[in-house]
Formats: C-alpha cells, structure tokens, sequence
C-alpha cells in the first residue's frame, strides 16, 4: 500500500487483554472507524457480526496492509478464518450506524509463557 494511503487510515490503537490462561483476544468494536488491535505477528481467528452498521464495508488486514477478509457490504454471521497476519491486525470498519462485532485472534504474550 502506498505511504500517501496509510496516513489516510490513522488506525487507532487499541489495547486487548488476553483470556486468562490462553493467547485468544478479542475485541468488541461500538463505533465505525479503523483501529490497530495487534502490532505484532498473530492468527486471526474470528469475527462475528451481531449488529451490521448499515450499508459499510468492513474489512480485516495485516499489519502490512494486506488484506485478509472483506465484506463489501456488511450482514450479520459469524466467519472463522483462523489465517496468519504478519505486522499485527487492523479492522476497518467504515459503517453508516453503530456496529456491534467480535473480533478474535491468537497472539502470543511473554508474560503467559
């Protein structure tokens, strides 16, 4: 992705403890926008899409920026993926109403080894 295009991204970061006594994360995103919820190597396991936001696209990308999933235009499920994501994790949310997702992906923590 060219450098013009990431400085019009800006993710937000966000900070996701894991689940006691496993590497699984997950996030719960309220609000559309694009946020940075890993900034390293992890596996992305899941999304599960309760409330649509209306008519947006939502997409999952690496820390590189490649793509990883993509709905063009957003409807409630549940997608497990479980793929690799090099760089970290950053979820692109760009819905006209409030969203209700679930995010979830393994990333390893020194401190739980």
């Amino acid at each position: 992705m060219p450098p013009e295009r990431r400085t019009l991204l800006a993710p937000k970061d966000v900070y996701c403890l894991p689940v006691p006594g496993t590497y699984m994360r997950s996030y719960q995103l309220f609000q559309p926008g694009v946020f940075r919820l890993s900034r390293r190597d992890c596996a992305f396991y899941s999304v599960m899409i309760a409330a649509s936001g209306d008519f947006g696209m939502l997409s999952i990308r690496t820390g590189t920026y490649r793509p990883l999933w993509c709905q063009p235009s957003s409807f409630t499920g549940s997608f497990v993926l479980d793929c690799f994501s090099e760089g970290g994790l950053i979820v692109e949310a760009y819905l006209e109403a409030q969203p209700f997702l679930t995010i979830s992906w393994r990333e390893p923590d020194d401190r739980m080894v």
